[in-house]
Formats: C-alpha cells, sequence, structure tokens
C-alpha cells in the first residue's frame, strides 16, 4: 500500500512516467512565463488603448457570468431533483 504522497505525485505527473522534480521544475517555470506574459499582455494592451478599464471590467464581468453558469445551472436542477 502506498503513502498519500506517493500517490498524488503520480497523478500529478501524468501516472509516473516523469520524476517528480523535472515535473516540478517544469510547472513553476510555466507558471513564471505564464505570470510575466500576461503581466506584459496587460501593460502593452493598457499603453495602446486609452480608458481600456471601461472595456475591460464590463467583459471580465461577463466572462465570469459564462464561467459560472453551469455551476448555477446544476444548483437549479439538483433543487428542482429534490423537489420532486
Amino acid at each position: 500500500m502506498s503513502s498519500g504522497g506517493e500517490a498524488g505525485r503520480r497523478c500529478s505527473s501524468a501516472s509516473g512516467a516523469v520524476p517528480a522534480k523535472v515535473f516540478t521544475l517544469w510547472q513553476v517555470l510555466g507558471g513564471l512565463l505564464w505570470t510575466a506574459g500576461v503581466i506584459l499582455a496587460g501593460y502593452a494592451l493598457g499603453a495602446s488603448v486609452p480608458n481600456i478599464d471601461t472595456y475591460l471590467l464590463p467583459i471580465v464581468a461577463v466572462v465570469m457570468l459564462v464561467s459560472l453558469s453551469p455551476l448555477f445551472t446544476e444548483f437549479y436542477h439538483s433543487r428542482r431533483r429534490r423537489a420532486s
């Protein structure tokens, strides 16, 4: 029987095909590159489009609502199933 730590490492590194240290290194590097890219893209967008916040905040709100809509739909359906 394996410990929980071993099982977690196997799941997170594609069923054990990649050593945990290599997997962690690439995860950290990918996260750092993604963060830097998003920050630089935001800076470039903010510098090129005046008053971007008037456009960006409503777009973020719509994306959040669309992203949460499956959660709300499932909650609604589960309440209806429970009531009947």
